[in-house]
């Protein structure tokens, strides 16, 4: 079986810091994704786009998902809150929201 999280964005936009609140909002829209956890591996889904492969660590903080090929990462932590954080043009923006469990799905590797 395959594992899929939906998460969605507290906010429209990244932000150059949301310890706060969105200070320093960009015009780099959020969008809500889905995490696809299966035997294959985990793959980051947003719609309209290719699914993504990313790599998993755990920490104590939560599981950290980094796409291959970037310095992007998304952390959820086990009450299922989600922090991200992407660079683009040399700037480092930020993204936080929620997560919740979608279904479970059969594995298309099997």
């Amino acid at each position: 079986m395959a594992t899929e999280l939906v998460c969605v964005p507290l906010f429209p936009v990244f932000c150059a810091n949301v310890h706060v609140s969105c200070a320093g909002r960009s015009a780099v829209e959020t969008h809500p994704f889905t995490v696809r956890i299966s035997r294959a591996g985990t793959v980051i889904e947003v719609e309209g786009q290719d699914a993504y492969p990313v790599s998993t660590a755990m920490s104590r903080s939560g599981v950290v998902l980094r796409p291959e090929l970037t310095r992007d990462w998304v952390r959820i932590d086990p009450e299922m809150n989600f922090s991200q954080r992407i660079y683009r043009g040399g700037t480092a923006l930020m993204s936080i929201g929620t997560c919740k469990a979608l279904r479970q799905v059969p594995d298309a590797t099997r």
